[in-house]
């Protein structure tokens, strides 16, 4: 008794079926008993050396200053809040955003009593950032500023208050005075050579 074979459950299993009348009609595939197709031959592989020298000359470079530079745009950011104490903290702000590459931002009370401009307000009023560094300076965090900035990849706070809520949400909290901790700070960092790199790379910043 003759039988014929066919594919069977969407091609998973060959169904085998005999053919017990005569004539049977049988449908079959027109490329049913052709050849498979010759397999394609493997691509040739040419290693592209890397040239050795490169192919511009930096003639000079230009950077924006910490009030130039957007803070939505700006890897690192300094931000200071009332704690700040006045227009003369944020010039010393502006110094440590300097030595790491970095903007100045501030909380909206800061900017409500002027010590800076509307532009580097941060918060739920102002403009939301997400740099991979965030060093809030005198920066109580209430809702309204963390909410524009709480998105950041390291966040250093800095405040006399060891209840502040910007502690809550910062991966290195620091208690004291910021009178204190900035000029301490920004001395190290001009005094070692490899000091802006290696606190740019606690937050992963490129330099």
């Amino acid at each position: 008794m003759p039988a014929i074979s066919r594919p069977a459950l969407g091609g998973t299993r060959t169904a085998n079926l005999a053919i017990r009348r005569s004539p049977a009609l049988v449908v079959v595939s027109p490329d049913a008993d052709s050849a498979p197709p010759p397999a394609s031959p493997a691509p040739e592989v040419q290693p592209l050396g890397a040239p050795q020298e490169p192919g511009f000359t930096l003639l000079s470079e230009e950077r924006l200053t910490p009030w130039e530079m957007d803070v939505t745009e700006a890897d690192v950011v300094v931000a200071g809040g009332r704690g700040v104490g006045g227009p003369e903290g944020f010039e010393r702000l502006a110094e440590l955003a300097t030595l790491l590459g970095g903007s100045v931002g501030a909380s909206r009370v800061a900017v409500d009593l002027g010590w800076a401009p509307y532009a580097r307000q941060v918060g739920l009023t102002g403009k939301s950032v997400s740099p991979r560094l965030y060093i809030a300076c005198g920066i109580s965090g209430a809702i309204h500023h963390t909410l524009g900035m709480r998105d950041s990849s390291f966040i250093v706070a800095i405040n006399s208050d060891a209840r502040a809520p910007i502690f809550k949400i910062a991966n290195v909290s620091i208690v004291g005075d910021l009178n204190e901790i900035l000029p301490a700070l920004i001395t190290g960092l001009k005094a070692r050579s490899t000091g802006t790199a290696r606190v740019a790379a606690i937050a992963g910043v490129p330099r």
